[in-house]
């Protein structure tokens, strides 16, 4: 039997580690340089609502897309961990944000939140976190599955997808679950 729990805690490890050994300087840089390559994306410009999220730990930084987003008067969303599901509150600002679920900043939750329309989604996109990808498009997130359950019924949000990391966190092949969804495009950043 294949132990797809053993191995992805090791990718994770192992993906993590290397992460974690970056300097703030190099996280910011890389969210700068996210920022432009996002912003320019046909599927960003095409798009009046932006469901992103406030990056925490060793990720690189979201912020410069987030205000970038919301200077382009985006209707910006990010996540608010509720138990095992994730429900997207509209922000004006990132100062707006508290520390929620395992510290990571999120909308307080009494703002609108997101309603998916499958009718309105093409006017959308959705950033999704990773620790690591895979040459097939795979993503493998922290093990918690909250985009995999965010996305599960939301077929036209899935093919609006971007998540994106360091090169280094790109490997040749990560294990796959019937549940895992992929992102429509991963972007990586060196």
């Amino acid at each position: 039997m294949y132990d797809y729990k053993s191995i992805k805690q090791g990718i994770r490890k192992e993906i993590l580690a290397k992460r974690n050994s970056l300097d703030e300087n190099t996280l910011i840089d890389a969210g700068s340089r996210l920022s432009k390559i996002l912003s320019s994306e046909d599927i960003y410009l095409q798009s009046d609502i932006v469901l992103a999220y406030a990056s925490y730990g060793s990720e690189i930084s979201t912020y410069k897309f987030i205000n970038k987003a919301l200077d382009d008067k985006k209707s910006v969303f990010l996540p608010k961990v509720v138990g095992k599901d994730m429900i997207f509150y509209r922000i004006s600002s990132t100062e707006e944000l508290v520390l929620g679920y395992k510290n990571i900043p999120e909308p307080t939750g009494d703002s609108e939140a997101y309603k998916y329309d499958e009718d309105k989604v093409i006017r959308a996109m959705i950033l999704m976190p990773g620790v690591a990808f895979d040459r097939c498009g795979n993503r493998m997130g922290y093990g918690g599955g909250f985009y995999d359950r965010f996305l599960e019924d939301k077929p036209e949000l899935q093919k609006r997808s971007i998540a994106f990391g360091f090169g280094f966190q790109m490997i040749d092949t990560l294990p796959c679950e019937v549940f895992d969804i992929k992102p429509a495009k991963i972007v990586c950043v060196d």
